[in-house]
C-alpha cells in the first residue's frame, strides 16, 4: 500500500514486498487489538470472563448458550459511550491503529528481468541468464 502523500505524510512507500510485510503486519496487530477490545466490552455487556465468550460470524456468544449473543455492530454502539461517560483508564469504539517497522528492513527479492530464448519453431523457451541469490540474508 502507498499513501497519498497529500494526506499522509508518513511512510517511504512499498518497494516491491514491503508492502505487504509492513502493512499485513501492522494490520494484524490492529485487528489482535480491536479483538481484545471486543473481548473485553462483551464480557462487560454479559458480566463474564473473556474465556467463556465465541466471537464468531458476525457476533459474540457466551460458549455453551449460543442465544446469549450480541451482533458486533450493537457491541460498537456500546463501545461509544457518549461524550464525558468514558471510565478513566478505558478507550472508547472498537478500533485500533497499530505500526510495524521490521527492524532489518522489508524488500523483495527475486527476479526482476532474465534474459530468455525462444526456438521459434518448437517454442522451447531457453534460461540463458539467471539472477544471483543474495548471499547477505
Amino acid at each position: 500500500m502507498t499513501g497519498d502523500t497529500d494526506q499522509f505524510h508518513w511512510g517511504v512507500g512499498t518497494f516491491a514486498s514491503r508492502g505487504a510485510v509492513v502493512a499485513g503486519n501492522a494490520a494484524h496487530a490492529a485487528a489482535k487489538q480491536v479483538r481484545a477490545k471486543i473481548l473485553r466490552t462483551a464480557a462487560e455487556h454479559f458480566e463474564c470472563a473473556e474465556a467463556d465468550l465465541l466471537l464468531a460470524d458476525g457476533q459474540v456468544a457466551i460458549k455453551g448458550v449460543p442465544r446469549r449473543n450480541i451482533r458486533l455492530g450493537a457491541l460498537a454502539a456500546l463501545a461509544n459511550p457518549l461524550r464525558g461517560a468514558v471510565r478513566p483508564g478505558t478507550e472508547p469504539g472498537l478500533e485500533a491503529t497499530a505500526y510495524f517497522g521490521p527492524a532489518k528492513g522489508a524488500t523483495a527479492a527475486g527476479a526482476h528481468a532474465m534474459i530468455v530464448e525462444i526456438d521459434p519453431a518448437t517454442m522451447k523457451l531457453r534460461i540463458l541468464s539467471r539472477p544471483r541469490r543474495n548471499q547477505t540474508g
